[in-house]
């Protein structure tokens, strides 16, 4: 009996605190920094295709140009200006 007690209570702590340290450090950056435009963030990447985007974000640098022309064409878009 103890023994699943047990056996429970680390399953129940493994689902609490194996995702955050299977996630990698860039996705909880962008959790913190970029967390309320996340929704927009992902809707982008499947705009434009897991692939393409995998191709495109190499480096931090590259991820917060990305994040940046995100929000620029996003704020054009809702002005109504076409790219």
């Amino acid at each position: 009996m103890l023994i699943l007690i047990l056996a429970i209570a680390v399953i129940i702590l493994g689902l609490i605190f194996a995702p955050r340290l299977l996630k990698p450090a860039w996705l909880h950056w962008l959790e913190q920094e970029h967390g309320a435009i996340l929704p927009m963030l992902r809707i982008e990447i499947q705009e434009m295709g897991p692939e393409n985007w995998n191709r495109r974000i190499n480096t931090q640098a590259e991820l917060e140009e990305w994040i940046d022309e995100v929000k620029q064409q996003r704020k054009r878009r809702a002005m109504g200006i076409d790219d």
